[in-house]
């Protein structure tokens, strides 16, 4: 389903993210169009993966989750039960879960959660399009506990496609993936996301890959925003050094490309 043709959006306002009353995540706005890449980025603990997780609905137990609003293609997400909200959005967690003994086809028949409950079943062809690009077709007979961390990741990143849905949230994509394999994954999700219409909110570290495909970037630290907006004027050394308190420099590639590097102390 292309669904940038319907519009689309998703806006989440205040949301805050509790342990007692202790803030891990305190005040996080921002709104995103259908067919974008939202991409959250902050040291380690700045409360990234605690944000996708809370909006998502997996967080770990114990937490307070609190927001103004939250609203997925004009609908309010608060309200909906765990079937509604998984015709809404997907997550590629950090680190993935799955029962023991569980084979990577049954990994993703049962990924299709929202399509089983409606009577959809399967969808051979798109998965087949899917494990092609991602060059996963050689794990389908294997069991998830005998799958590598990059295979791991990739097939978690095949499962959260393959459930269709308009947003999808990645945390970490890129982590314990080769450089040829980012470099694939990165081109496959621009090409999906260009036929699929998908809104892509992803949780990254990765300041090469972050770059290339954020049309939108919110800076966290200490669990609040310290900048957010457009990728090119939110993206920029000065406010890297300010959210990670080391110097950047700017990478020239061809074609008038390049990216961020961190510059060490040493």
């Amino acid at each position: 389903m292309d669904y940038s043709k319907s519009r689309i959006c998703g806006e989440i306002r205040n949301h805050n993210v509790l342990i007692g009353s202790c803030h891990i995540v305190k005040n996080i706005s921002f709104s995103i169009t259908a067919g974008e890449t939202l991409v959250i980025m902050g040291p380690n603990g700045s409360g990234k993966s605690t944000l996708l997780n809370s909006m998502a609905g997996t967080h770990a137990t114990g937490l307070t989750i609190e927001n103004e609003a939250f609203e997925i293609q004009g609908k309010d997400v608060n309200s909906l039960d765990l079937f509604e909200r998984s015709n809404l959005f997907s997550i590629v967690p950090q680190f993935p879960e799955w029962q023991s003994g569980l084979s990577v086809e049954k990994y993703f028949y049962f990924s299709r959660f929202n399509h089983l409950r409606a009577m959809g079943g399967e969808d051979l062809e798109l998965l087949e399009e899917i494990i092609t690009e991602l060059k996963i077709k050689n794990l389908m007979k294997r069991k998830m506990n005998e799958l590598s961390g990059g295979e791991l990741k990739r097939i978690s990143i095949a499962a959260a496609l393959y459930q269709n849905v308009p947003v999808v949230f990645l945390d970490e994509p890129f982590q314990a993936l080769d450089p040829q394999v980012k470099d694939s994954l990165a081109k496959f999700l621009i090409s999906w996301q260009k036929n699929k219409g998908t809104t892509f909110i992803m949780a990254s570290h990765d300041f090469y890959w972050s770059y290339k495909l954020a049309s939108k970037v919110v800076f966290l630290k200490k669990g609040e925003t310290l900048f957010q907006g457009d990728l090119v004027d939110t993206f920029t050394s000065e406010n890297l050094k300010s959210v990670y308190d080391i110097n950047f420099e700017w990478v020239s590639t061809a074609n008038n490309e390049g990216f961020f590097h961190p510059v060490g102390s040493l």
